[in-house]
């Protein structure tokens, strides 16, 4: 999905340790512009999509760190259209979903990928126990990529 070097998108303000995880593999973090009501903006996220050779996209569309906003359905359905447009993998972190305390729980933008082009990452370290860091992704069409990482 990456090589060193590859420009990956990252919400502004983002979870440090994306900066951190992204740093440690040699990739370009691209930053967009992110409202704390509603979430990252997509005609910047298109623009730098023109603009740059992006690779993949990492972002929290539920409850995200640090501003906690949720992505509403519309929007994560236009992101996931306009990512397949574009033929960039989303990485969907959506670790704090468990967490939500609404009526009805957000689904992930996985929910609109019609292209297996998102890779559902989640946890259960932050819903039943915080020390065991046990982690998943749903990989879809991915999935050998990922058998040989492991």
């Amino acid at each position: 999905m990456t090589e060193p070097g590859d420009w990956v998108i990252v919400e502004n303000p983002c979870f440090y340790g994306a900066l951190q995880a992204l740093e440690r593999l040699k990739l370009k973090a691209l930053s967009i512009a992110t409202d704390v009501r509603e979430g990252i903006d997509l005609n910047a996220l298109e623009q730098a999509l023109n603009e740059y050779p992006v690779k993949a996209c990492w972002l929290m569309t539920n409850s995200q760190n640090p501003l906690g906003f949720t992505l509403t359905a519309d929007k994560k359905a236009q992101l996931v259209a306009l990512l397949t447009k574009h033929n960039v993998t989303l990485i969907e972190d959506d670790v704090y979903s468990e967490l939500y305390f609404g009526r009805e729980k957000p689904l992930p933008a996985k929910a609109w990928d019609r292209q297996d082009m998102t890779l559902h990452c989640s946890s259960f370290s932050k819903c039943l126990v915080a020390g065991f860091r046990i982690g998943w992704v749903a990989a879809g069409n991915m999935r050998a990529a990922f058998n040989t990482c492991s």
